[in-house]
């Protein structure tokens, strides 16, 4: 078991991270020809529990915590956050490491995969490197860290000011605290799988798909930098997974919890290989295909509220294009 667990470590295959595939993947077909196994809303919530052993989720959880510990957020009433909804002064503070842990991140999933070989199946096999489609998609991305870092800052005004109640982080060391912090770890996964669907889903009826959502959907092979490029109203949409902090007594760990999942774990999902340990052929096909597999990864919720997912390459799609 314990064997298992190690080799297995934050989603590894048989402890390995890069040119192994996920077990349902036969090496003999072509990339994205293997059927991915059907997921089950059972099975997605048995899973819950779970969420942080042998999935991504063990990495990104490791940073949030070095974050959260290492930059703790000044809510003093007379820091930064404390002066404005939207203060310079917050910006200047914390826009600079979000950038750079995105971009460390994000840059890290590039070079490794599209400059380096450390995969050797993508989806594309005559993939054509475009730096001008790289650059397109990192400016996307860097609004959208300015944008959620504008959520962060409100948050924190909120929670400076007394306007909002939170849990402090030296209240962890009481059992009421440690529970706040075992629930942000556990729940905030599992949360960004259930608005992730629906948020996604709603994006891609016909007017919000063709004024915002598109621009999203011109990467079709996808590279890591496309995860985070959207327009600025979908970013909204997307960010707006930090919302129930508004609405639950909580700690402070869970809404830069849910910045870094949001952030990161689009990188890796859009890197357009399936020899990795974070590959999403899920997704990728939601991409080819446009219509079809709207959830992430853990599509098991998917497929309670609209079976079909496609599976495989194996037929195009008559919709192909279409939201």
């Amino acid at each position: 078991m314990l064997l298992t667990l190690i080799r297995g470590f934050a989603g590894a295959t048989d402890g390995r991270f890069y040119r192994v595939s996920p077990s349902f993947v036969d090496s003999a077909l072509p990339p994205g020809a293997s059927v991915i196994p059907r997921p089950t809303f059972a099975a997605w919530l048995r899973a819950g529990p779970l969420v942080l052993i042998n999935t991504p989720n063990t990495i990104w959880a490791l940073i949030a915590v070095c974050m959260f510990e290492c930059v703790p957020y000044d809510l003093s009433r007379t820091g930064p956050a404390a002066s404005a909804p939207l203060s310079a002064a917050f910006f200047a503070a914390r826009l600079p490491l979000w950038l750079g842990v995105w971009l460390g991140y994000t840059l890290w999933w590039h070079a490794t995969l599209h400059w380096f070989g450390f995969a050797e199946r993508p989806f594309v096999a005559a993939r054509e490197y475009r730096p001008g489609r790289v650059a397109h998609n990192l400016v996307w991305s860097v609004s959208g860290v300015v944008i959620w870092t504008g959520f962060e800052n409100v948050f924190a005004y909120l929670w400076a000011t007394g306007r909002l109640a939170y849990v402090d982080e030296t209240a962890w060391s009481s059992r009421r605290g440690a529970l706040h912090f075992c629930a942000a770890l556990l729940l905030v996964p599992l949360w960004r799988d259930v608005h992730f669907f629906f948020a996604h889903r709603m994006l891609h009826f016909n007017a919000l798909y063709a004024q915002v959502h598109s621009l999203h959907h011109r990467n079709t092979d996808v590279e890591p930098f496309s995860g985070l490029c959207m327009h600025p109203v979908e970013h909204l949409y997307y960010f707006a997974c930090a919302l129930p902090s508004l609405l639950l007594l909580t700690t402070p760990f869970a809404l830069l919890w849910n910045g870094v999942h949001l952030l990161l774990s689009p990188g890796a999902s859009h890197s357009g290989f399936e020899d990795h340990w974070q590959a999403d052929a899920y997704h990728y096909f939601h991409h080819r295909y446009v219509s079809c597999n709207y959830a992430g990864t853990n599509a098991g919720l998917e497929e309670r509220c609209r079976p079909g997912m496609r599976r495989d390459l194996a037929a195009e799609a008559s919709s192909a294009g279409r939201p």
